[in-house]
């Protein structure tokens, strides 16, 4: 599942997380269809988020290691290869640059240049699942968006470091309407060996276009009329 936008803190993200975990199962098995999330690596020397980030199985989002996940069944740095295959991956494929695109009122996605996620779907013949958040840059006001130093700073920690505020200008988010929906799957069949970059281009194009129709076809009824969806 690969949800836009990241937000500031993807607070729509972990409670979605969340939610499967707990009432998404495979009615034969009873096992979780969840499976694994994807984290910046940074985030495990954080108090209490790391902590967090391990309840909802996020792993590192390092390109290796989600192969593995979605390959083998196993999931590092979250302990939570716990007797389980992680069968599903749920990630924010707009990572640190999709932070300094969010603020109240814009709708960005950055995906324009990234095909790392094709190339996994197509080494791992995995299915992607677009998915959209309206609401999900509501939560923050960011004062430090654009390409700013703060932005060329994250991009080397690999970590989102911005400033923000909420309720008060203190971290407490705001409580926008947030509406999440979800495109019909990609299906993606698995390539072994070379790839061909026509394949990628060509599934990289189908996965825009179908974040532009699912934006366009429900943000009347998400309370967005007016919305315009940036792709960078």
């Amino acid at each position: 599942m690969c949800m836009h936008p990241h937000g500031i803190i993807p607070l729509q993200a972990m409670v979605w997380s969340a939610y499967c975990d707990q009432y998404f199962s495979d009615p034969i098995t009873g096992d979780t269809l969840y499976g694994f999330g994807a984290a910046a690596d940074v985030v495990k020397y954080l108090p209490f988020i790391k902590n967090i980030m391990g309840w909802l199985s996020a792993g590192s989002a390092n390109y290796d290691v989600l192969k593995r996940g979605l390959d083998e069944g196993i999931a590092e740095q979250c302990n939570v290869n716990n007797n389980r295959k992680p069968r599903h991956l749920f990630l924010l494929p707009g990572g640190v640059a999709e932070v300094f695109e969010s603020t109240v009122g814009h709708n960005a996605i950055v995906f324009k240049n990234r095909r790392g996620l094709v190339k996994l779907a197509i080494e791992t013949g995995s299915d992607l699942l677009p998915c959209y958040v309206f609401g999900g840059t509501d939560f923050y006001h960011n004062i430090a968006t654009g390409t700013g130093i703060l932005s060329r700073i994250s991009r080397k920690m690999k970590a989102g470091v911005t400033i923000f505020y909420g309720w008060f200008f203190l971290p407490l988010p705001f409580l926008p309407k947030v509406t999440l929906c979800v495109a019909d799957p990609i299906r993606v069949e698995k390539v072994e060996g070379e790839i061909p970059k026509e394949l990628i281009e060509s599934i990289h194009k189908e996965y825009i276009e179908a974040i532009k129709e699912l934006f366009e076809k429900y943000k009347v009824k998400a309370g967005y009329p007016d919305a315009v969806l940036d792709v960078k």
